[in-house]
């Protein structure tokens, strides 16, 4: 009990402090308020271990060394932000203004949240099964107790070559779990399907908060779409592949990840693009997003192009800049490379 709730704290502060120093890099709106912050966070943490995992993998570093690096790294960008901002003269760590609300609306929001609640407490304390389970969790298992990095199989126990995991290996989503199980001491079978769910939720939420920012001018109405929502995701289980069912029985997995948080985010980055034009953070927090939905899964690797290319052709047609074009395809960058990896993981070694 104790561990979880370190685990539930830890992923509330170390992300929103990695995500300060994104201030410095809005020059243009100069609108982000603690959620942006805490989500930006997020998906730089998730980049960054993707970089460190991959050199990790490949250069057969234990999952110790590779945790070691990890958190060197992070306390490197917390302390980098807090010195750049103290010479800027911008208060990088403040939390900002909460929004003013009347009656009618904090009732609604209070609504909302309790409908969030209900999704945590329902997914982080009923049994929910799934057919991936017995892979994403064992492949945390297997680096927890081997302290290796797509060294054994998850299935079987015995060492196998990186080709036979190359999905996995590429977008290695347990292990990042099982690196935060070591650090905090509990089992990634614990951590992963009545702990971890309640951070993802809550971070999909989160998103949709940050997008109807952007879509409505209103409190009211901004409230209201997260209403829409909740229930939405409530009663959206009438297929195994809507966005609820994603999020409320797969969310702890990486396709869950990508498919109820990430996807949703790069809308939200898209249409930021659309409504701001030319703004440096966007195009860097797009950057870090799909560097991070590619730790996810290897869906990412077609999905998040495919998204972005939609995108740039919409935006080419109607503004006729190839400038976005060519920034956009920057930020594919990742899974260009990743996808190209994985081909010569599959057919070549």
């Amino acid at each position: 009990m104790t561990q979880s709730i370190i685990f539930i704290l830890a992923m509330i502060f170390i992300p929103y402090f990695v995500g300060c120093g994104c201030i410095l890099l809005d020059r243009k709106t100069y609108d982000i308020g603690v959620l942006e912050k805490w989500n930006f966070g997020m998906v730089l943490m998730y980049a960054i271990f993707e970089i460190i995992v991959l050199i990790g993998t490949f250069t057969k570093m234990s999952l110790k060394n590779v945790t070691i690096c990890y958190c060197i790294v992070l306390s490197g960008v917390i302390i980098i932000a807090g010195i750049i901002g103290a010479r800027m003269k911008k208060r990088v760590f403040s939390v900002g203004k909460m929004p003013v609300l009347s009656r009618k609306e904090k009732v609604l929001l209070l609504i909302v949240l309790l409908g969030i609640l209900y999704q945590i407490l329902f997914v982080c304390f009923c049994l929910q099964i799934d057919e991936d389970d017995a892979y994403y969790v064992g492949m945390a298992m297997t680096s927890f107790q081997t302290d290796t990095i797509s060294v054994y199989h998850p299935y079987l126990g015995i060492p196998v070559k990186l080709k036979t995991m190359a999905n996995y290996v590429l977008s290695p989503y347990p292990i990042f779990w099982a690196m935060w199980s070591k650090v905090l001491k509990i089992h990634p079978a614990i951590l992963m399907r009545s702990i971890l769910p309640a951070v993802n939720i809550a971070w999909s939420y989160v998103v949709y908060r940050l997008l109807a920012k952007k879509i409505f001018l209103t409190e009211r109405k901004r409230i209201i779409f997260l209403l829409i929502v909740v229930l939405a995701n409530l009663f959206g289980a009438y297929s195994d592949r809507t966005s609820a069912v994603f999020l409320l029985q797969r969310v702890w997995q990486g396709k869950g990840a990508l498919a109820a948080i990430l996807i949703p985010m790069l809308w939200y980055l898209l249409i930021r693009l659309r409504k701001e034009g030319e703004n440096t953070y966007v195009y860097v927090e797009l950057f870090v997003t799909i560097l991070a939905a590619c730790l996810t899964s290897s869906m990412a690797l077609f999905l998040c192009p495919v998204l972005s290319g939609a995108f740039g052709l919409e935006y080419l047609i109607s503004e006729r800049r190839w400038s976005v074009v060519g920034r956009l395809i920057l930020c594919t960058l990742p899974c260009i490379v990743l996808a190209i990896a994985e081909v010569i993981l599959l057919y070549v070694l």
